[in-house]
């Protein structure tokens, strides 16, 4: 007797097909599953023979195949112990068998038969959308099923024997994902602009990166306000559209992130600590998991401490700066995962953190500062589109606070910069300037012939590559856009200009020793 079900593997965030097929025949009493199975997947036939016990039923003494088609797609997960123990009931006649196939199936079963979460349930949900199918899956989670509920069916199961009892059509589920409601799964709580106190100037870059999208580095004594900073420009990010929520959410959903909420409604905000292995931040590891830049797709990865990274972590941070995607080859597995994020970084000037205050600085400047700022290396700095200083804040400056928020006024100014960028870049399927290639850039920028000379000017000076003089017209673009100015004007350049001149601020400290 052969059984089919519907289940899926995980490649990256999309879900691939697999059939669940389930043969027993008379012979020698065995269980085995083939098909590439991973150890995980490989032990669900211990778990299914307790399950199975627990709720009155025995595996039949016989010869229990289980082959997990396409044999040569690698599989691995809890989640195909639900589909096996579907298959393996159908082919005992439990129910139809062919009732089946209208289904896909995922989910954890414990020793008592209980439906356990899983994750990538979103994932497989806009699978079984697109395939005409309904969902069975832990109903743990149906708070994740919320961006499809005008158009998803799907059984929420709490243990193996209510979905038998449903399949056979002794019992029914009863389920309306419209009436699902939304439940944020962020727990950020963004530090408002008004607390900081002083920094006027990094201020008005914190609100040139968000309208842009661009990439920021903040060099600075310690205590100056940094960390604050890069955590305040969570809160005045563009707020997050209905595209960017499903990307986020079905991120989160393979990694296990969402646990039980229903879809991402904020940007992310990621600070992985500086001792982070290369599998944590780009991904990869044996089953090529997310690592910390996709999980800050569409928001911020914030690096502390950025000379204090491993160099050779930080230039494997190159390609998916450049490309908003991170490739990942394996033996067994080769996937690409979104990583679109803003790299927002922090660093002292030194290893002491003092270089150039005088008295405080130790005693190995200026060869201690030209040291430490050159574990940064020159193709990571020159995709940074921002560089400023955030000196020390005088002690008179903390007296003077905002009595008033002000991160969302900023957030509305930055939504209107963007609205400029998304209709600009329409026909070229990008939404902000820091995703323009410099052919764009070429067609759209409006530079004036003047502020071209100053650019032109300046990058000979500066010695910029030819990336940096593009990223210079960028942030000069979006400087344009937040005054509404369809031309980019010299004063626009000349500010983009001092946001790059940051790079020489220290050597040109050096000449005084």
């Amino acid at each position: 007797m052969i059984s089919n079900i519907q289940t899926v593997a995980f490649e990256g965030i999309k879900a691939s097909s697999v059939e669940v097929q389930v043969s027993i025949s008379s012979g020698l009493p065995v269980f085995n599953i083939v098909g590439l199975a991973d150890k995980t997947v490989s032990e669900s036939k211990e778990r299914l023979k307790v399950a199975f016990s627990s709720i009155g039923l025995a595996m039949p003494a016989k010869r229990i195949i289980v082959n997990l088609s396409p044999a040569d797609l690698s599989k691995e997960g809890s989640h195909f112990d639900l589909p096996i123990a579907l298959a393996i009931l159908g082919a005992m006649e439990m129910f139809d068998k062919n009732l089946l196939s209208k289904y896909v199936a995922l989910g954890e079963i414990a020793l008592d038969g209980t439906i356990k979460p899983v994750n990538g349930v979103l994932v497989a949900s806009l699978f079984a959308v697109d395939n005409n199918k309904e969902l069975i899956f832990p109903a743990e989670q149906t708070q994740e099923l919320f961006l499809l509920k005008d158009v998803i069916t799907a059984i929420p199961v709490h243990n193996l024997l209510d979905i038998i009892k449903h399949i056979s059509g002794s019992y029914k589920i009863n389920f309306n994902a419209k009436e699902l409601t939304n439940t944020n799964v962020s727990t950020n709580n963004f530090v408002d602009i008004a607390s900081i106190c002083g920094q006027e100037s990094a201020k008005r870059a914190l609100e040139i990166v968000a309208s842009g999208g661009h990439n920021l580095l903040m060099i600075g004594p310690p205590g100056s306000g940094k960390s604050m900073l890069a955590n305040a420009l969570g809160g005045i990010l563009p707020r997050v559209t209905p595209k960017e929520a499903l990307e986020i959410s079905l991120i989160y959903s393979v990694a296990g992130e969402l646990k039980g909420k229903s879809i991402a409604t904020e940007r992310p905000y990621r600070s992985p600590h500086h001792s982070a292995s290369m599998p944590s931040l780009v991904g990869g590891g044996s089953k090529a998991r997310p690592g910390e830049i996709t999980l800050a797709h569409n928001g911020i990865l914030f690096l502390d401490e950025l000379a204090e990274f491993n160099k050779v972590i930080l230039d494997s941070l190159r390609q998916p700066l450049e490309t908003g995607t991170i490739n990942i080859s394996r033996v067994n597995s080769h996937v690409s995962y979104p990583a679109n994020f803003q790299l927002i970084g922090a660093m002292n000037p030194c290893r002491c953190g003092y270089f150039g205050e005088g008295d405080r600085e130790c005693s190995k400047a200026p060869i201690c500062a030209e040291n430490y700022q050159s574990r940064i290396s020159g193709p990571i700095l020159d995709r940074i589109d921002v560089v400023i200083e955030v000196p020390e804040v005088n002690v008179r400056e903390l007296q003077n606070k905002a009595t008033e928020k002000l991160s969302n006024k900023i957030r509305d100014k930055v939504e209107q910069a963007r609205e400029l960028q998304r209709q600009r870049y329409y026909n070229y399927g990008i939404t902000n300037n820091a995703a323009a290639t410099s052919d764009i850039l070429e067609e759209t920028s409006h530079l004036q012939s003047n502020a071209r000379d100053l650019l032109i000017d300046s990058t000979e000076k500066m010695k910029l590559s030819t990336r940096g003089y593009f990223r210079v017209i960028k942030i000069a673009r979006t400087i344009a856009d937040m005054e509404q100015s369809k031309n980019i004007e010299k004063y626009h350049v000349a500010e983009a200009i001092g946001y790059r001149r940051i790079n020489y601020y220290h050597k040109s400290l050096e000449k005084n020793y």
